[in-house]
């Protein structure tokens, strides 16, 4: 299964076996603003985690797709999808399969540790 963002500002989980779209999330507005996933995915601990354009950092069920939770980063987020500099530091979210390290553009690295049962 390949996860991954679309430019429609959603996340995506594509069956590589047969190319068959298993499921996709687009987050609800919040305030009345459209909110869009600008990062790539990255799974840890059978969930799947992006960072859109508000600030949050969702968590996805692996399985269904499903919203299981969000964290806000207190700094905001740089969204280079609205222009570039060449001095503007990009976000990301990336997991080693122990902790998922992310950064919403702002030289801060975060990271979360994967719970044990």
């Amino acid at each position: 299964i390949m996860y991954f963002s679309a430019a429609l500002g959603t996340i995506r989980a594509l069956d590589l076996n047969t190319f068959e779209l298993l499921w996709e999330f687009k987050p609800k507005p919040v305030n009345d603003n459209n909110v869009r996933i600008i990062s790539g995915a990255a799974v840890l601990d059978g969930a799947v985690y992006a960072i859109a354009d508000n600030g949050f950092l969702y968590a996805f069920d692996i399985e269904t797709g499903d919203e299981i939770g969000w964290w806000q980063s207190p700094e905001g987020v740089v969204d280079w999808t609205k222009g570039w500099s060449g001095s503007t530091p990009m976000l990301g979210v990336v997991s080693d399969d122990e902790k998922l390290y992310v950064t919403f553009g702002k030289q801060t690295l975060y990271a979360f540790e994967k719970q044990d049962e």
